[in-house]
């Protein structure tokens, strides 16, 4: 499977900047401020550390 932004599709340059509902909410540099959890959501903030390391791999 494919990450792409929650609004708008794209795969390119996408990151992880919420959880909802137990999902991964996946945006690209367009949409990232839209779709972003609060500053102080640790959940958020452990899913995007995953899919960084995910990426080194």
């Amino acid at each position: 499977m494919t990450a792409q932004c929650a609004h708008c599709g794209s795969g390119e340059h996408v990151r992880v900047v919420a959880v909802r509902e137990g999902q991964d909410v996946w945006a690209c540099r367009a949409h990232a401020r839209t779709l972003a959890a609060p500053a102080d959501d640790t959940l958020a903030a452990l899913a995007w550390y995953q899919s960084q390391r995910r990426r080194t791999r």
